[in-house]
């Protein structure tokens, strides 16, 4: 199955390493903070845990609200 979003950029994200608000461990944050009117209360947090598959957090100002699965095949 295709996404039918796939290659529109829809939101943008300052995206970074730091530390996460969950564990205080390593972890890709997607920071819609300063970017995005529709989403700036939004951060996400990613790691990737096998080739092509990251797991994630999604925190709605410092509450943990959702996680999520992204999986890239080549």
């Amino acid at each position: 199955m295709r996404s039918a979003l796939r290659g529109v950029h829809a939101i943008r994200a300052k995206v970074y390493y730091a530390e996460s608000w969950l564990d205080q461990k390593e972890a890709i944050i997607l920071d819609y903070g300063q970017t995005s009117l529709v989403a700036h209360w939004i951060r996400d947090e990613i790691r990737l845990i096998a080739p092509g598959l990251y797991l994630g957090i999604v925190f709605w100002g410092k509450h943990k609200v959702l996680n999520f699965a992204l999986h890239f095949k080549a």
